[in-house]
């Protein structure tokens, strides 16, 4: 669709991994000439995209809004797990004494605390991070798990592919004055600079969790957990297979409808 000339894509899950993926354009001829083009492209997709099914496209007109602001009247201050508070930065609230709250302007990136996935990691940084304790935040997005692991006492290394992810988790850090506690890296994975850690969290896909896990395994320190999520339970056999052949076993499993989040550990030989 980008490769078409759409002015932008969202993409809604169905359900398992069917996908609704919409592409935004004007309304002009020369916008009907990008879902034409976009059309004649569909038979030449990869089966192994679509599993053998048609893919259909369907046309229709949007009104203009200013979705910039009209998308902040559904992003409220979430609780997670038992004294995270997650809120977007124009939003008040009245916190508690205990409470850990994450300010979060998310911009373009992924990670504003809604998703079950990122519910589901948050959980397990609340449980698991530490203070002297070294964290690696793999698809970083906003930075939210960054955030909450290091406002819990880690040091933290925060590593994206994309770079407005890794501008506007700086800015996140910067607001939550964690800043000094984290490093954000434009980095494909884990590198030979990232150093070994206690706890590596990857909120991303079912194939990239899988990929980093050969690259993960080493860095573990003893009793180091990699915690994967991102995926739905449709993907836990070839995530499970993917974690075993690296190295790693599955020591917690945790679900909020269809999404799961996983926590493993190094298999090590005595």
């Amino acid at each position: 669709m980008l490769d078409a000339g759409v002015l932008g894509t969202s993409r809604v899950l169905l359900h398992g991994d069917r996908a609704l993926t919409c592409g935004y354009t004007h309304r002009d001829p020369a916008g009907h000439s990008i879902a034409d083009a976009i059309e004649q492209r569909l038979p030449g997709l990869d089966d192994s995209l679509t599993e053998g099914e048609e893919v259909v496209i369907e046309r229709a007109i949007v009104e203009d809004e200013d979705w910039a602001e009209v998308w902040k009247a559904h992003f409220k201050p979430i609780r997670v797990g038992r004294h995270l508070v997650v809120k977007p930065t124009w939003e008040l609230i009245d916190a508690a004494e205990e409470d850990i709250v994450i300010e979060i302007d998310p911009k373009m990136a992924f990670g504003a605390g809604s998703h079950p996935t990122t519910q589901l990691c948050l959980e397990v940084i609340e449980e698991l991070a530490a203070p002297g304790m070294q964290v690696i935040d793999v698809g970083c997005g906003t930075g939210i798990l960054a955030i909450a692991a290091a406002k819990l006492g880690a040091t933290v290394t925060a590593i994206d592919i994309d770079r407005v992810a890794v501008r506007t988790c700086a800015e996140n850090l910067a607001l939550n004055g964690v800043q000094d506690r984290v490093v954000v890296k434009l980095e494909n994975g884990l590198d030979a600079t990232v150093e070994a850690a206690d706890l590596i969290v990857a909120n991303i896909t079912a194939e990239a969790v899988v990929a980093l896990a050969p690259n993960a395994a080493p860095l573990l320190l003893p009793g180091g957990s990699y915690v994967c999520s991102g995926f739905s339970l449709s993907s836990l056999p070839k995530v499970t297979a993917g974690l075993q052949e690296a190295g790693l076993i599955v020591q917690q499993r945790r679900e909020k409808g269809e999404w799961l989040c996983l926590v493993t550990q190094r298999v090590r030989v005595l």
